[in-house]
């Protein structure tokens, strides 16, 4: 059995899709990705490929930007705060 990292991010595409009355299928074939795919993102087995998630915000109705970010930050979190961390300026 593969490593299992379920995190706030695939708890989230899960909780949204069920939300929205959605399938793994209809999601995956929105993403462009099989519904085993979105399986596995969903448990924790897999992450999604980051080019993919602007998609995946499109077809669970969030913000881009937003989602983006988050999946960033859990897969990138040392170039996600050099990015988006702002020196003190006070």
């Amino acid at each position: 059995m593969p490593q299992r990292f379920e995190s706030d991010l695939s708890r989230r595409i899960r909780r949204r899709r069920r939300e929205l009355s959605l399938t793994q299928q209809e999601v995956a074939t929105r993403v462009g990705v099989t519904a085993d795919h979105i399986t596995l993102v969903e448990g924790g087995y897999r992450r999604l490929d980051l080019d993919r998630i602007p998609d995946l915000a499109d077809a669970l109705r969030l913000d881009r930007t937003e989602l983006c970010r988050e999946a960033l930050e859990e897969r990138a979190p040392a170039l996600y705060r050099e990015l988006f961390s702002f020196p003190d300026i006070s």
